[in-house]
C-alpha cells in the first residue's frame, strides 16, 4: 500500500501519541500506582521467556476500499527463534510486493548492485541480528544485505516485531516494530488521563482518555492479572461532540490468547481490525502460534545467513563495519552482465 495512505493515519492510531496527548491535570495517585503495578507484573512476566522458537500462520489483508488494485491479502507464515535480548531469527512469508526476476538489471552506482521492478506476489524475507551485526535477505533478490546490529530492515517486507509483546501494539508501534520495553516506556508516560477499573479481581480494565474541543479519544486494554498480567484485549475508540452524546467507533482492536507453558506464559493466537474513521483503508491480521521451544537452548547456527537457504547464485555484502566488502560475489543469471569497476592505471578489474 503506498506509503502517503499510512502516513495519513499514523498519528491516530498511535498508542504514543494518544498517551502523549491529554488535559495535563494531575490525577490522583490511585490510578497511576495501579497503572504501574500491572506494568510492573508484564514486565517482570514477560522477561521470564529469554529464549524460544515459535511458527505463525494465518491470514493477513491490507485494504485500500478506494482502490482494488492496492490490495494485498492472503497467508501469512512467520518463523521466530530468538535467544535473549541480541539474537533473533526473524522469517516472514506473505503477500507484498517482489521482484520481478525479469525485470534485474545492473546499477553501476552499487558494488553488486542491480535494478529490478516489482510486482504483486508473495514475499519470502529472513532476517536474523546478533550483539554484531544483522543480516536480511527477500527471496528472489541477488543479494543477502550484512549489516551492523542497529541496522533497521525493511519494515514493509520483513515486519518485525516482539512476540512477548502481542496484546500491547497499537497498528503504528506494530509497524514499527517496537520492543517489549519501549512499548511498556509508552504506556508509563504521562500526559492522558488513566483510570483502572479493577471491579473483576482476575481481569483489570485500563483507560486512556483523551478529551478535545470536537471529539474524545480512549485507549482500552483488558489484562489478566492473574494469569501472569497477559494482555488479552485492546482497542482504539472515537466519538465526537461531547462525551455521551454519540456512540462510539472502534478504530482499531486486538485480540490475544495466552497459555502457560511450566512457569512462562506465551501468545499462541492473535488477531487484529484496523479500520480509521473516515478513511477507505482496513487491516486485518489473524494467526496461530505454535511453540517448539520455550526457555530451551535455540539452535546458533540459525543467527546466520549461512540459514536463509539462498542459492549459491545469490551475493553476500557485508556492511557491518562502515563500507560494503563484497564477501561472495553476485552471479549473475545468463545474458545478464553486470558492469565492471574500472581501476585507475590498471584496467578493468
Amino acid at each position: 500500500m503506498p506509503q502517503v495512505l499510512r502516513r495519513l493515519i499514523c498519528l491516530i492510531l498511535s498508542i504514543g501519541a494518544l498517551l502523549a496527548v491529554g488535559s495535563g491535570r494531575s490525577d490522583a495517585s490511585g490510578p497511576r500506582e495501579k497503572l504501574d503495578f500491572v506494568l510492573d507484573g508484564m514486565a517482570r512476566e514477560r522477561q521470564l521467556l529469554r529464549s524460544g522458537q515459535c511458527r505463525m500462520k494465518g491470514r493477513t489483508a491490507e485494504m485500500d476500499l478506494t482502490n482494488p488494485q492496492h490490495d494485498l491479502s492472503g497467508e501469512l507464515e512467520i518463523f521466530l527463534a530468538f535467544d535473549g535480548e541480541t539474537k533473533i531469527r526473524f522469517d516472514r512469508k506473505g503477500p507484498g510486493w517482489e521482484i520481478d526476476s525479469a525485470s534485474i538489471r545492473p546499477d553501476p552506482r552499487v558494488p553488486q548492485g542491480v535494478q529490478a521492478q516489482s510486482k504483486k506476489g508473495t514475499v519470502d524475507a529472513k532476517y536474523y541480528r546478533t550483539g554484531r551485526r544483522s543480516g536480511y535477505w527477500i527471496a528472489g533478490t541477488p543479494v543477502i544485505q550484512v549489516n551492523r546490529p542497529n541496522f533497521e530492515p525493511p519494515k514493509d517486507t520483513v515486519g518485525l516485531f516482539d512476540v512477548r509483546a502481542l496484546g500491547l501494539y497499537s497498528w503504528i508501534e506494530l509497524q514499527r516494530g517496537y520492543t517489549l520495553a519501549k512499548l511498556i516506556e509508552h504506556y508509563r508516560q504521562p500526559g492522558a488521563e488513566v483510570s483502572v477499573n479493577d471491579a473483576d479481581p482476575e481481569e483489570w480494565l485500563l483507560t486512556w482518555s483523551h478529551r478535545g474541543e470536537r471529539d474524545e479519544l480512549e485507549w482500552r486494554l483488558w489484562v489478566k492479572v492473574t494469569q501472569g498480567f497477559t494482555p488479552v484485549r485492546a482497542e482504539q475508540r472515537q466519538r465526537g461532540g461531547r462525551a455521551g452524546q454519540s456512540d462510539w467507533t472502534v478504530l482499531q482492536s486486538f485480540q490475544t490468547k495466552w497459555d502457560r507453558v511450566g512457569d512462562v506464559w506465551v501468545p499462541v493466537s492473535h488477531e487484529m481490525v484496523v479500520a480509521p474513521e473516515g478513511k477507505k483503508l482496513r487491516w486485518e491480521r489473524s494467526f496461530t502460534i505454535t511453540w517448539d521451544l520455550v526457555n530451551k537452548p535455540v539452535r546458533e547456527e540459525l543467527f546466520d545467513y549461512k540459514t536463509f537457504g539462498a542459492p549459491a547464485s545469490v551475493g553476500v555484502t557485508d556492511s557491518s563495519l562502515g563500507q560494503p566488502v563484497i564477501v561472495r560475489p553476485f552471479q549473475p543469471p545468463p545474458g545478464l552482465q553486470l558492469p565492471r569497476k574500472q581501476s585507475q592505471g590498471k584496467g578493468s578489474e
